[in-house]
């Protein structure tokens, strides 16, 4: 779950078919965001973008 402080609103991101990043927009007003996998990853399951 991804938190998108541009229109207060939660989306999701949904890994690529290489599988080497995430992506996703703003459910409101359409901002892309992305997120590269990295070795070791995280246990985190929501986040923010700005």
């Amino acid at each position: 779950m991804v938190h998108f402080r541009c229109c207060h609103a939660y989306g999701r991101l949904y890994r690529n078919r290489a599988q080497t990043l995430y992506s996703g927009c703003c459910p409101r007003c359409g901002a892309r965001v992305s997120a590269r996998i990295g070795p070791g990853g995280t246990a985190r399951r929501m986040f923010e973008a700005q």
